[in-house]
């Protein structure tokens, strides 16, 4: 996926999962970047190349920060004693089927075993559209 930032410059960046570890290839060229608290933010644990070349960065607080897999969790409106493993095979289920329609979507998630945690957030139908929208930023496919 790449993300333009202005003419001629950009971020790439693919997300893929192995072994239960969410990796990243990130590719940074040609940007001025002032005044921002973080450049690249990727959960604990998570492997990553990253590969910057030709930019301007200053007041930058942290390049690279790792956050707590928990945000994530939490920030798509589940329980934060939700496994981040769960949440992994469900992106990785919905990167498998990127044809599928919302209501396999949620057959998707009600299938597996995230549906526990799932059920017991405010909002199943806020948390499937979080996945689905992980899903297409990290792998590029259509949200549905």
């Amino acid at each position: 996926m790449a993300i333009w930032l202005g003419l001629g410059y950009y971020l790439m960046f693919n997300c893929y999962q192995a072994d239960n570890v969410m990796a990243f290839n990130v590719r940074f060229e040609g940007n001025i970047v002032r005044n921002i608290k973080s450049l690249v933010s990727l959960p604990r644990g998570a492997e990553a190349d990253l590969q910057f070349q030709g930019n301007s960065i200053t007041d930058c607080e942290n390049v690279v920060e790792q956050r707590d897999e928990q945000s994530v969790v939490e920030a798509i409106g589940l329980p934060a004693d939700t496994p981040i493993e769960q949440v992994l095979e469900v992106l990785t289920a919905l990167r498998d089927r990127p044809e599928a329609n919302a209501e396999q979507v949620a057959e998707i998630v009600k299938n597996s075993k995230l549906w526990a945690y799932v059920e017991r957030s405010a909002s199943a139908a806020t948390v499937i559209q979080s996945l689905v929208g992980l899903a297409a930023t990290a792998f590029g496919i259509s949200a549905t």
